[in-house]
């Protein structure tokens, strides 16, 4: 009640508070905001919406016919498919932070925001999904931000990118050239090839690589296991991606961020 108070005071917002059991009924309320604790006694995160404390079903018996309910970001979308409304994840700084839930609202939400210093970035999601577009990696590898993920934008990022996947499964996209965005990151590829160990020793060896940086999407290999298993000396540095490609296992090398 105390940081209620503070937070309405810093932001000039006129309101009142009280205090009661909102699992017994809200008073009649135009909007309604959900905030339930999504951890446990021992800290750990609770990913199920019933199991929130107090759980999303509260909301079911509110007097609201708008109600904002803030979620984890990891929650399972299927857990949602009965209330209706929309999901939004957000983001900050790319890492994904929460997931909101607006029901009862008209106008259509955006299905992932950003959060930046210099402002919030919004992404709606298209009337129809965006087919997906596969090729094999061309001059720049892209990472999506984590609630364009998260809201399966992937295909609709890629399509407004002009980008393509590496494969269906996999959220990297590559392109000719880098977006102009906020919303993904990228890394010119200097070379790719099917992933084997000693192949890729030799490569690095030859290009006097000493120092990588590893990534990856659907590889089952430790970044830190490969870096030992590599055992490389040398002056140049670079940043390895492990993914797929058309479901095969590759590595690409791309030049640092």
């Amino acid at each position: 009640m105390l940081l209620a108070r503070h937070n309405a005071a810093a932001l000039g917002v006129d309101a009142r508070f009280d205090v009661a059991d909102v699992r017994v009924g809200l008073p009649p309320a135009d909007l309604a905001f959900f905030d339930p604790a999504r951890r446990n006694s021992a800290g750990d995160r609770i990913h199920d919406v019933e199991r929130y404390d107090p759980p999303l079903a509260t909301v079911r018996g509110w007097r609201a016919p708008r109600v904002v309910a803030k979620l984890s970001p990891g929650v399972d979308k299927a857990q949602l498919a009965p209330y209706g409304g929309q999901v939004e994840f957000i983001s900050a700084g790319g890492a994904l932070k929460e997931a909101v839930l607006w029901l009862g609202f008209d106008a259509q939400r955006p299905a992932a925001t950003l959060l930046l210093a210099e402002g919030a970035h919004h992404w709606h999601a298209p009337p129809r999904p965006a087919e997906t577009r596969l090729s094999a990696p061309r001059g720049w590898l892209l990472e999506p931000d984590p609630a364009l993920l998260r809201a399966e934008l992937v295909a609709d990022a890629a399509s407004a990118w002009d980008a393509y996947q590496l494969d269906a499964e996999i959220a990297y996209l590559t392109a000719d050239t880098p977006p102009q965005t906020p919303w993904a990151r990228a890394w010119r590829v200097l070379d790719w090839m099917p992933f084997n160990l000693k192949r890729l020793r030799a490569y690095l060896r030859e290009h006097n690589v000493g120092r990588v940086t590893v990534k990856k999407r659907g590889a089952a290999v430790a970044p830190e296991e490969l870096i030992a298993r590599l055992r490389l000396s040398g002056a140049e540095t670079r940043t390895l991606a492990l993914t797929r490609c058309a479901g095969q296992p590759a590595v690409l090398v791309c030049a640092d961020a």
